[in-house]
């Protein structure tokens, strides 16, 4: 009964007591004895009346029990709360002792990695050093060796120098000089010791003059020449006809290689006709090794003797005096008849005393023109032929083959040419003009010769300069249909030679008052027609039908046509995406695409840069001191180079221009190809991914999942073709010329990342991606030193902040891109993947970018 009154009374006290809460409980307001106190208190005013009074005695013993259980349960809590205490304490002394203890150990640490740092430094020092020791140790051993092998030939050289001065006979030679394999070694050897020995001998004489009376004079025995067309007898020493020097001598040792030489170089020239008449090439070209090594003469005997050999110079090609007609051929050599001389005679008289009669002879004239022109063009072509088919068998045979076709080239135009020239293009009746004039001048007509010569000449001559211009024309024509649009140095060599003959041509048969003018006329005519097609090149049908007479209407004809062929082959490779096959190498694949498009163009330019300077050398070395005279021909000239520079350099900017328009166009094909749309905008699973990893840390986004540190391979794939053509651009292009290409090639760069980046729907994970391409593309462009956009890129990496950050830190963003114009950040924006449903506070993003 007690106890159900206690219990009654301790839920009336938890019911009363409306302040108690879980929230204000602790340790330290938790007192027993309060809750003993308030419900006694209580219970004694409920047991205070009647028979309760009576058993609240006997409960006594029961609440005093109830009393002291509380008591000791709140002693037992205090006591437990000091122990907890006391142990927080002391473990928070163990871990500051502890942490003490481990900063002690990382303050040593850092000084030993300090003083670690600073001995590899020592270390790193000392290895230079001794890395610069040894190199200086390395050349000096390489000095040393060098010396040492310069001393061994030297003494070598002596011992074969002493073997020369005390040989009373080439046969006592040593073995060297004996063995025919060792041939050419020995021809070095002896070409060496022959100069040597001229040197020391006109040094010891004074420098050649003087000598005693043994060795004869220094100018007879000093010297090296010998004559390698006579056949000694290898037992005779020329020096028996002037005494002999004393053995062991210079002079000795002068005569011995004098002898050698002239003995091994008829060997040699035997040798070599015996197999030119066998067309033995190896053996040829083993003669010629050994002659080029035999001293300051070279193979040059050789090349004259193989030359002589050439049917070239021992038939007869064309015959000039029956109208180019090669079947009946005489050697164009060979002087005019007597009864031919004497039928030009008299047909010059007929002329000189009937002038009524000269349109009929000028019709002649005009034929036999024409007959000669088509025979020298046929002697040419033919010529040009068997030149070609002479240098393949010379640059087998001979080690410096240009300086052989340079020989067979002069001995051609001296022998062949300039006859067929003088024979062709004879004026008529010249030279009985001119014994006429001599004639009249010696009767006292009181006017000068060359006036009467001129005079005599002149009707003649009023069609030579129309049916030279005619003749190159038609020539020049013909090449250039040849060409096909594609450019060839041969073909400029070819016009250039032209005009130089051309040239000496008007000078022999032009009045001196007049050949300022047909030379200017020769290299720029001035025309029309010529003018119009160096400077625009607009109508190709026209191109074909003009005649390019000039030399600079002939050349700017086919270097702008050259350049035009060179842009359309380059713009028709750039077509399409760049997509490398399955497997293969992208940059060997990008590097390999640009060499066959733009870099097709690239050396279309650098080969026109070469052929404009081999014109001004032309004009510099021909054309300018033949028209300085005249200053109006002179200006005239000078204008005409210049017209042709501007014209190439417009082609030159034009084809660059169209080639970079093409050249990004498949870029952009190449990102719309290999991007796809998960690029930018990762599935749920990969978004999830990413967020979790963007919880951990910020480095983690750059660096693992998703793979947002590695540019997509749309990126890789156009910036691995972009780099291929900046490449190709520098080793083609230099100084302004590379600066401004880069300069534009970088900046439209920029401009298609950035239209690219608006075909796509962004997600904040998908930016980071984007940034990521756009950071390789800027890399790109710093690599290849074009550094204008880089604002530009700088630009679109603020750009990509819009679509990473949440829609409520956007206003923070925007004063970053307010130097930008409104519709390209709200282009940008607008790729947002929230864009249509995102607010930022009660307002709607657009409402941002209004």
């Amino acid at each position: 009964m007690e106890h159900k009154n206690l219990t009654q009374a301790l839920s009336t006290l938890r019911i009363k007591d409306q302040n108690f809460d879980f929230a204000s409980f602790s340790a330290d307001s938790f007192r027993v004895q309060d809750i003993i106190d308030k419900a006694s208190s209580d219970i004694v005013l409920r047991l205070d009346t009647g028979a309760a009074r009576n058993e609240g005695s006997q409960s006594c013993d029961q609440i005093s029990n109830l009393l002291s259980s509380f008591q000791r349960l709140d002693t037992q809590l205090a006591e437990l709360e000091s122990q907890v205490q006391s142990r927080c304490t002391t473990l928070q002394d163990g871990v500051a002792a502890d942490e003490a203890a481990h900063l002690a150990r990382i303050t040593v640490a850092e000084r030993e990695l300090a003083a670690l740092t600073m001995t590899l430094r020592a270390l790193e020092t000392r290895g230079d050093n001794l890395t610069s020791f040894a190199s200086r140790v390395g050349v000096r051993l390489q000095t040393v060796d060098h010396q040492r092998r310069r001393a061994l030939r030297a003494a070598e050289a002596l011992q074969h120098l002493a073997a020369f001065s005390r040989s009373e006979d080439l046969s006592s030679l040593p073995e060297i000089f004996q063995d025919d394999d060792r041939m050419e070694e020995a021809a070095s050897i002896a070409a060496q010791l022959s100069t040597a020995v001229g040197k020391a001998i006109q040094s010891s004489y004074g420098g050649g003059g003087g000598g005693n009376g043994d060795g004869g004079g220094g100018d007879e025995d000093g010297g090296t020449a010998y004559n390698a067309s006579s056949s000694p007898d290898p037992k005779f020493s020329p020096s028996r006809f002037r005494g002999h020097p004393a053995p062991g001598t210079l002079e000795a040792a002068a005569e011995q290689l004098e002898l050698y030489r002239n003995v091994l170089d008829n060997r040699i020239v035997s040798k070599f006709d015996l197999a030119v008449s066998s067309q033995n090439f190896p053996v040829m070209a083993h003669c010629a090794r050994i002659m080029a090594a035999a001293g300051a003469h070279g193979d040059s005997l050789l090349i004259s003797r193989y030359i002589s050999t050439r049917p070239l110079f021992s038939q007869p090609i064309i015959d000039y005096s029956n109208g180019g007609n090669s079947s009946n051929a005489t050697d164009p050599r060979s002087p005019s008849p007597p009864i031919q001389q004497q039928q030009q005679q008299s047909q010059l008289s007929t002329k000189l005393s009937s002038p009524s009669s000269s349109s009929p002879s000028a019709s002649t004239s005009d034929t036999a023109a024409v007959a000669a022109m088509r025979s020298l063009t046929e002697l040419y072509s033919k010529l040009s032929s068997a030149i070609r088919d002479e240098a393949v068998v010379m640059e087998q045979v001979f080690l410096d083959c240009g300086k052989a076709v340079a020989a067979l080239v002069e001995r051609i135009f001296e022998q062949i040419v300039q006859t067929a020239l003088e024979t062709s293009l004879k004026p008529p009746a010249a030279d009985a003009s001119l014994d006429t004039s001599a004639e009249l001048a010696g009767q006292g007509g009181g006017l000068v010769p060359t006036e009467l010569a001129d005079a005599a000449c002149g009707t003649a001559l009023d069609r030579y300069m129309n049916l030279e211009l005619a003749w190159l024309g038609g020539l020049g024509n013909q090449k250039l249909k040849t060409a096909k649009r594609t450019l060839q140095k041969e073909l400029i060599l070819d016009f250039i030679s032209m005009n130089e003959e051309a040239v000496k041509r008007c000078v022999q048969v032009t009045p001196a008052g007049a050949a300022a003018s047909a030379i200017r006329m020769l290299f720029h005519s001035g025309s029309n027609n010529t003018s119009t097609t160096i400077m625009g090149l607009s109508n190709k049908k026209a191109i074909a039908t003009t005649t390019q007479a000039c030399l600079l209407g002939q050349a700017g004809t086919h270097m702008l046509l050259g350049l035009g062929g060179a842009a359309d082959r380059c713009v028709s490779r750039l077509a399409g995406a760049f997509k490398p096959d399955l497997g293969a190498n992208r940059d060997a694949a990008a590097r390999s695409e640009a060499t066959a498009s733009l870099g097709t163009l690239l050396q279309a330019i650098a080969q026109v840069t070469e052929m404009s300077f081999m014109l001004k050398q032309h004009f510099d070395r021909v054309i300018g001191p033949l028209v300085a005279l005249s200053q109006l021909e002179s200006i005239a000239c000078v204008e005409g180079l210049a017209q042709l520079v501007a014209a190439i350099d417009a082609r030159t900017a034009a084809a660059l221009e169209r080639t970079l328009h093409q050249l990004f166009r498949k870029v952009a094909a190449t990102l719309v190809a290999e991007q796809s749309k998960h690029d930018f905008r990762p599935l749920n699973s990969d978004r999830a991914a990413v967020r979790t990893t963007s919880t951990m840390s910020s480095t983690t986004i750059n660096n693992n999942v998703g793979g947002i540190d590695t540019p997509t391979e749309a990126c890789l794939s156009a910036v691995a073709l972009l780099r291929a053509v900046g490449q190709q651009t520098a080793a083609h292009l230099h100084g302004s010329n590379l600066s401004s290409f880069l300069n534009a090639f970088s900046r439209r760069t920029a401009a298609v990342v950035e239209t690219h980046a608006v075909r796509f729907i962004f997600s904040p994970e998908g930016a980071l991606r984007w940034r990521r391409d756009v950071r390789e593309f800027a890399t790109c462009m710093n690599e290849l030193g074009a550094r204008a956009a880089a604002p530009a890129f700088e630009d679109l990496f603020s750009l990509a902040g819009l679509m990473i950050v949440p829609p409520e830190s956007l206003p923070g963003l925007l004063d970053g891109v307010g130097h930008l114009e409104k519709a390209r950040v709200r282009a940008i924006a607008e790729r947002r993947e929230d864009w249509k449903t995102a607010r930022v506070g009660d307002r709607p993003l657009h409402a941002l970018f209004s």
